[in-house]
C-alpha cells in the first residue's frame, strides 16, 4: 500500500529539533533545473536527499522529468517506507536505489546535507544542490534567476516586469509562458465558484489584473458572465489568448501593460468585481500602491487567491487580509491551503500557503 503522505523527517529538521517554516515559493522551479541539470550531465536516475515538508513544494517537479526517480534518501526511513509512491531507503541503504544523481530536497538544512555529500560520492554519486546561496561553496549549479552568495535578496520591481514581459519569447524557455498557464483549472472553478456565491450578477463587469493567458476568464465565461476585463504585461498573452480562448477574445477587454500602471488610468469604481490568482505575490514592496488602486477600482468584490508565504526572489507573501482590511475592505470568506494528503491542496492542484479570501465594502 501507498503512504500518499508527506511528513517530517530526521534529515530535514533543524539542528535544535525544530520544525521548519513553509519551503521557498520558487523550490520547484530549482528542483526542475537541478533535475534538467543532471539529465544533461548524463544521469539517467535520481534520488532525492530528505523526505520532509521540502517536498510538498517540489511535488509538482517530480512528475515527467526528463530522467528516472528512484527514490528518496532519508535518515529515519522506516521499512517499506513510501512517499507518493516512491521508496524512501536511509543513507546505508542508498546503493539500493541505483541512483547516479543525488538532488538535496531541503532548505532549512542543505548546507548541513551539502557537507555530507562525501558518503554519496563514495557511492558513484554526484550531488546537486538547490540553494547554493545559503553559503559560499556553492558546487555551480545554481539556475537563472537563482541568488548568488552575495547578491540582493529580492529582485526589483523593473526586474519582475521585464521577466514577466519576456515569458514565451524565443530563447526564454517555457517556464510560466502563456502556454503553462492552460494547467490547473481547478484554480479557475474555485475563484469563480468564489464570486457566483456572492451572488454576483452575470453582467457584472469583472477585472482580472495579471490574467496571462485567460483561463479564469474563459471559466467565467463559461459560466455566463461576459463583460471580462484583463490587463496582463505580457505582450504576447493576446496571440496565446486568441489561440487557445478565441471565444473569450471576442467579448474581453485585453489591455497589455504593468497592473500598477494601467489601474491608475480606470476611474473610481469602474468594476463591479477585481480578482486576483498568483499575481499580487509578484508585486515588489516598493510597489504596494497597486493595492490602493484595486480598492479604489473596485465597486462591489474583491478576490485574491494568492500565495502568503515566505519571500522568494521574485515572490512577495502577505496577509491579504491586512493589506485590504487597512484600505477599508471587509473580509467575508477565507480558505486556507496548508495541510497535506488528500484534502483541497490537492484536489485543486494549490500549492501550500496559498489562501482564498474574498472581500466586500
Amino acid at each position: 500500500m501507498l503512504d500518499l503522505s508527506v511528513t517530517e523527517s530526521a534529515t530535514t529538521r533543524t539542528a535544535a529539533g525544530a520544525k521548519t517554516a513553509a519551503a521557498p515559493i520558487d523550490a520547484a522551479e530549482r528542483m526542475r533545473h537541478a533535475l534538467a541539470l543532471a539529465a544533461r550531465r548524463g544521469h539517467r536516475t535520481a534520488a532525492l536527499l530528505g523526505a520532509g515538508r521540502h517536498t510538498l513544494r517540489v511535488l509538482s517537479a517530480l512528475y515527467d522529468p526528463p530522467l528516472r526517480i528512484a527514490g528518496f534518501i532519508d535518515d529515519r526511513a522506516e521499512p517499506g517506507a513510501h512517499v507518493c509512491g516512491w521508496r524512501v531507503v536511509r543513507p546505508a541503504e542508498a546503493a539500493a536505489l541505483e541512483a547516479t544523481a543525488l538532488i538535496l530536497n531541503s532548505d532549512a538544512c542543505e548546507v548541513a546535507l551539502w557537507a555530507r555529500r562525501g558518503e554519496f560520492e563514495t557511492m558513484g554519486m554526484e550531488v546537486f544542490r538547490l540553494y547554493p546561496e545559503l553559503d559560499c561553496t556553492s558546487g555551480g549549479n545554481a539556475a537563472p534567476g537563482q541568488r548568488q552568495p552575495g547578491a540582493a535578496l529580492t529582485a526589483s520591481p523593473a526586474a519582475i516586469r521585464q521577466y514577466w514581459q519576456s515569458r514565451g519569447d524565443a530563447g526564454a524557455g517555457e517556464e510560466n509562458s502563456p502556454r503553462t498557464y492552460l494547467r490547473r483549472v481547478g484554480w479557475s472553478a474555485l475563484l469563480a465558484d468564489a464570486i457566483a456565491r456572492r451572488g454576483v450578477p452575470l453582467d457584472a463587469a469583472i477585472l482580472e489584473p495579471g490574467c496571462n493567458v485567460g483561463r479564469n476568464l474563459a471559466y467565467l465565461m463559461y459560466c455566463g458572465y461576459r463583460n471580462l476585463h484583463g490587463i496582463d504585461v505580457n505582450p504576447l498573452v493576446g496571440r496565446a489568448m486568441r489561440d487557445f480562448f478565441p471565444e473569450l477574445a471576442t467579448c474581453v477587454t485585453l489591455t497589455t501593460g504593468a497592473v500598477e500602471d494601467v489601474l491608475t488610468g480606470f476611474a473610481d469604481r469602474s468594476f463591479d468585481v477585481v480578482f486576483t490568482l498568483a499575481t499580487l505575490m509578484c508585486i515588489a514592496p516598493d510597489a504596494e500602491g497597486v493595492f490602493d488602486e484595486m480598492a479604489r477600482v473596485c465597486r462591489r468584490l474583491l478576490c485574491t487567491l494568492e500565495f502568503e508565504g515566505r519571500d522568494g526572489p521574485r515572490h512577495f507573501g502577505r496577509d491579504y487580509a491586512r493589506v485590504f482590511g487597512r484600505r477599508g475592505w471587509r473580509e467575508v470568506e477565507s480558505l486556507a491551503f496548508r495541510r497535506a494528503g488528500a484534502d483541497l491542496t490537492n484536489l485543486f492542484e494549490l500549492e501550500p500557503d496559498y489562501t482564498l479570501r474574498v472581500f466586500e465594502r
